[in-house]
């Protein structure tokens, strides 16, 4: 609903666990990542990526902000992830 409903903006999801983390990020990508007007980034963050795949997350969400292109800052980025993940970085 947010994603639909709201304006422009990354979404930040805190979830329990990877498995979690993963299911939702399935589950959203399916339901989200097909011909909505608006394009969307479905990212997983979790304490057992490497701390380079953590930035990886980071970089993608600032990238997709600081866009000069209409395209690129149309895109909303939704990071799922476990708190785990928030505190390892």
């Amino acid at each position: 609903r947010i994603h639909r409903t709201l304006p422009a903006g990354n979404v930040l999801v805190f979830l329990t666990g990877q498995r979690e983390v993963v299911q939702l990020c399935d589950k959203l990508r399916e339901e989200l990542c097909g011909g909505e007007a608006r394009k969307v980034q479905v990212l997983a963050l979790y304490g057992m990526m490497s701390e380079e795949q953590q930035r990886a997350v980071f970089a993608a969400c600032a990238n997709a902000s600081s866009s000069k292109t209409h395209e690129a800052r149309a895109t909303r980025s939704i990071v799922v992830s476990t708190n785990v993940a928030e505190t390892s970085v």
